[in-house]
């Protein structure tokens, strides 16, 4: 069975409506990946915070790597689950008033303040490109006993602004439709938050 996202699934139909549903399954399931993805690193960080303490205070030969890697293990997750916190509905949002409206003021609500979603994020993403670019020009080193080169660290930064960048695309399309074109009663199945079953 092939996968599909709610919000996708509840476009119409046609040759405009299909390339739209396409777009909004692709995104969200890289972001849904993303996120499962940046689920393990984490299981990484706690097996390195372990073999950290014990090479620490059991062998008493701690690592020079161990405190930078566990900085960016902590790190990844946090920045590229940004999509993912989007796509599943989890970020910040003034519930007190928005839980009030239907369905539909709803996503007319979410179309008008994603312009302030795109301001934001499309300026965060102007500045990861340039503290990656200069990290790559001035080859720049983490402060610390490791001093490994930061670029290809930094260089998720702006990847991370991407994916939430994306989900948030894909979410401005469902709103946008339904604010447009649905009527109270029929957006049940929009709802709950974008889920790929």
């Amino acid at each position: 069975m092939a996968e599909t996202n709610e919000n996708a699934a509840a476009l119409p139909s046609g040759p405009v409506a299909k390339v739209l549903r396409g777009i909004v399954n692709v995104i969200c399931k890289i972001n849904k990946f993303s996120g499962e993805l940046m689920s393990y690193t984490l299981l990484l960080l706690l097996g390195l915070m372990i073999f950290e303490v014990l090479s620490r205070y059991v062998f008493k030969s701690p690592t020079v790597w161990g405190y930078d890697m566990s900085l960016w293990l902590f790190g990844m997750p946090a920045l590229l689950a940004g999509g993912w916190c989007q796509l599943e509905k989890g970020h910040v949002n003034m519930d007190m008033l928005y839980n009030k409206f239907t369905p539909r003021w709803k996503a007319v609500v979410d179309c008008i303040t994603s312009i302030a979603f795109f301001a934001f994020v499309g300026v965060m993403m102007v500045q990861c490109f340039k503290s990656v670019n200069m990290a790559i020009v001035r080859s720049e080193r983490a402060i610390g006993a490791w001093q490994v080169i930061v670029w290809p660290i930094k260089i998720w930064m702006p990847i991370s602004c991407l994916l939430l960048l994306l989900q948030g695309v894909a979410d401005f399309i469902c709103n946008l439709y339904m604010a447009i074109t649905r009527s109270e009663e029929h957006t049940s199945e929009l709802q709950s938050p974008v889920s790929i079953a």
